[in-house]
């Protein structure tokens, strides 16, 4: 999508339309790259807004789960995709059951 606005004083620039499509307020924080001749920008806060999933309560919750079983040795190795898929496949036997 390309938009066209006209540069004002001191290379201010008005994202009103753009911004309201991309969830963009007064106060959020863009990042800015020169690329390719032009200017790409992405809106962030202290992290990239596409990845406010990991931020959340419960994925940062899971987070420090897969971090203390990781440092306590409790997870399980597979030496092959097949055999990872049969240890998953046991499992949802098991639950059914």
């Amino acid at each position: 999508m390309e938009k066209i606005t006209q540069v004002q004083k001191r290379n201010l620039i008005s994202l009103a339309t753009i911004g309201a499509e991309l969830g963009i307020k007064e106060g959020d924080y863009v990042s800015i790259e020169v690329k390719d001749g032009g200017l790409f920008l992405r809106p962030v806060n202290w992290h990239d807004k596409s990845q406010e999933y990991f931020w959340t309560n419960s994925f940062q919750k899971k987070m420090k789960q897969a971090e203390k079983d990781l440092e306590e040795g409790n997870y399980q190795k597979f030496d092959s995709l097949s055999e990872l898929a049969d240890f998953i496949e046991k499992g949802i036997e098991a639950k059914s059951e």
